[in-house]
């Protein structure tokens, strides 16, 4: 069954779509520094953004996971404004648990590319071979 966990829910399961989509209409809280250029927030006020999501594949769909991610989805989340990165990590001893790490400039343009036709092209292969999905954002302070 295809579920998602999210901190934001107090742990309860729901729907993958309703978890990105709450994800989605939710905010990050914004964070304003001090003067010190290193760490002062964008001009807009809004803050860099990552969002992690820990992943378990469906029973041997670990490799057709990764091809979908290479070929399907960084191709598309690249050409994002706002894109920063996106890393995919493999546990180590687990074949079908992974983490994609996807970091954006502002909440604003993530929530733009996460209700985008776009967003929907690159998730939908990758939707196919996952089995669970636990999401978390993070505002980015230093």
């Amino acid at each position: 069954m295809e579920a998602c966990t999210s901190w934001g829910f107090s742990g309860s399961i729901i729907g993958r779509r309703a978890c990105l989509r709450s994800l989605l209409i939710g905010s990050f809280a914004t964070l304003r520094v001090g003067e010190d250029k290193a760490l002062a927030s964008p001009p807009s006020g809004d803050v860099s953004v990552q969002l992690h999501m820990y992943i378990q594949v469906k029973p041997g769909q670990g490799g057709e996971f990764e091809t979908r991610y290479r070929t399907a989805y960084l191709p598309i989340v690249r050409r994002q404004k706002g894109f920063r990165s996106s890393s995919l990590l493999r546990k180590r001893d687990l074949q079908d648990q992974y983490e994609i790490d996807l970091a954006f400039d502002s909440e604003a343009l993530r929530a733009a590319w996460a209700s985008s036709p776009d967003h929907d092209r690159a998730w939908k292969p990758l939707g196919e071979v996952i089995g669970q999905i636990t999401v978390q954002g993070f505002d980015v302070i230093g």
